[in-house]
């Protein structure tokens, strides 16, 4: 309970800011993620939506939600599964030149799974969540309105420990 009241005042805080914001300081980004448990060498091909504000001109805060999906057979056990996370974070903006910026952040992630198996129609399903620390880094090329950033983020908690690399692409309205 405890962690879904800090969840949501970080994600009160962050529509907050939002809406103060100018919205000429407001983008939104979109693209492909690979999600790879710390302890594991396979990785899961998901998505990524990304919504920010600037606060200043280096400074944004960014609401993240990412997902990737598993569907194969296990031990001759159909497995479906789903992995997702909803971040909160600042974002720290070092321009490089006028189209390259460095990006570095640090905030909370709200990661779940969902699990269900089935074989000889016998089905079993689980699901798991937990409130964690993120941080990452990026670079992202600018051009005009536009952007292109490739971003690597680490979700640390007690039960989620996850690498994801990620490409986006978006717009700044």
């Amino acid at each position: 309970m405890k962690k879904a009241l800090i969840v949501a005042g970080l994600l009160s805080i962050s529509s907050s800011a939002f809406a103060s914001s100018d919205l000429s300081k407001f983008y939104i980004l979109g693209g492909v993620s690979d999600i790879e448990e710390s302890d594991s060498d396979e990785s899961r091909t998901g998505f990524n939506i990304i919504l920010g504000g600037e606060v200043t001109d280096n400074v944004a805060l960014e609401t993240a939600f990412y997902r990737a999906d598993i569907d194969e057979k296990v031990y001759g056990v159909n497995v479906d599964a789903s992995v997702s996370a909803i971040t909160v974070a600042p974002v720290i903006y070092f321009d490089l030149n006028e189209n390259f910026t460095l990006l570095g952040k640090a905030g909370v992630a709200y990661g779940f799974s969902e699990a269900k198996g089935c074989s000889m129609g016998y089905c079993a399903s689980e699901s798991d969540n937990e409130t964690a620390f993120t941080y990452g880094a990026g670079l992202q090329l600018n051009y005009e309105k536009f952007a292109l950033r490739f971003s690597y983020d680490k979700y640390s908690g007690d039960y989620y420990d996850f690498n994801v690399m990620s490409a986006s692409v978006g717009a700044r309205f």
